[in-house]
């Protein structure tokens, strides 16, 4: 990790970018897969360069594979993974398999407006559509020709929204999907193009959008996502997540425990200081304003100070931990590659 570069191969992003699921995971998603038995058959499936597209199997196997991204809308949880595996709860206890997901491409963000529509984004430029809270799913984009992941997807309303991934992919769309255009980012400072893989999506207090960038980049957009402008905030590291607290303070983490926070609506930025050098991959706030971060090695950060400090704790197991989301209960549900976990 000390000595890896800023511009990482193909593969290692997957890797790292995609929170914890190993590179086999995308090696076995750019060769068509094998049929299960209890498979559904896909009709005609279109294929390009060996990748063919087929709805994810209905397997109870589902429950404990890799969770990539977690999304709350009232009390609906919705979890996206490894395999086109979409799993939904009610109560953060007992988890189900969406009935129907067309695709078994690595799915790596999710984002609902409502308790019923929702997007996920992930591996082949796969976006999926749902309307009934994730039970089903459509699939509105596909490109098989080129596998160029996208790593977040994010919608401020039903018809406004983005997705963004590898090499500065960035792509709008304005009426809920249907359609989608791409977008150009400037090339940040000391780069000869705009190649800076984007990572994760979100909006500030103020509206502003932000997208958490590699080698320490933050995209900013002040105009709802039609301009860009890089900010460096002084990391060299790559920022994986990000988080937009109650009080307007900005967070942002990653690579080799590297955090930075933002009191100016993320035009300015200063490291927190860790004692630990976990990568982060993932905060939330819970309801009493606590600040809760998780990563590699079985990281846990906590904030009592709007994310000032941070007291650093470790899992007995060192499970790496992947996605997080905040319950009305206050305490904060776990997923790793194994599924959701217990909290330690």
């Amino acid at each position: 990790m000390k000595n890896m570069k800023n511009k990482m191969s193909l593969k290692t992003v997957v890797a790292l970018t995609g929170l914890l699921v190993s590179l086999s995971l995308y090696a076995a998603d750019s060769v068509a897969p094998v049929p299960a038995a209890d498979a559904p058959a896909a009709a005609s499936p279109p294929v390009a360069n060996g990748l063919t597209q087929m709805p994810a199997v209905i397997s109870e196997g589902s429950l404990t594979s890799a969770v990539l991204a977690v999304a709350r809308e009232g009390d609906r949880i919705v979890t996206v993974g490894d395999r086109g595996d979409i799993l939904l709860s009610d109560d953060g206890v007992k988890f189900r398999q969406a009935k129907s997901v067309p695709t078994r491409a690595t799915l790596t963000s999710v984002s609902f407006v409502s308790d019923k529509e929702g997007w996920a984004a992930g591996h082949w430029g796969v976006i999926l559509h749902t309307t009934d809270g994730g039970e089903t799913w459509t699939l509105q984009r596909d490109n098989l020709k080129e596998d160029r992941p996208l790593f977040t997807v994010f919608f401020t309303d039903s018809q406004n929204g983005f997705v963004a991934g590898l090499w500065s992919t960035l792509m709008a769309t304005h009426d809920g999907g249907k359609t989608w255009q791409a977008l150009t980012v400037p090339a940040a400072k000391n780069s000869a193009k705009a190649d800076r893989n984007l990572l994760k999506m979100f909006s500030t207090a103020k509206g502003t959008l932000l997208i958490a960038a590699e080698a320490g980049t933050v995209y900013r957009s002040t105009d709802k996502g039609v301009t860009w402008v890089p900010v460096e905030s002084g990391s060299r590291g790559s920022f994986w997540t990000g988080i937009s607290l109650k009080s307007g303070t900005i967070l942002m983490g990653g690579l080799a425990g590297n955090l930075f926070r933002s009191v100016d609506d993320g035009k300015k930025w200063a490291q927190v200081t860790l004692t630990s050098r976990s990568s982060i991959t993932d905060m939330v706030q819970l309801p009493d304003g606590k600040i809760i971060a998780a990563g590699l090695d079985g990281l846990s950060l906590v904030s009592d100070d709007d994310g000032k400090t941070f007291v650093a704790g470790q899992r007995e197991d060192r499970l790496s931990i992947t996605a997080l989301v905040a319950i009305p209960k206050g305490v904060p549900l776990l997923f790793s590659k194994e599924g959701l976990v217990t909290t330690k």
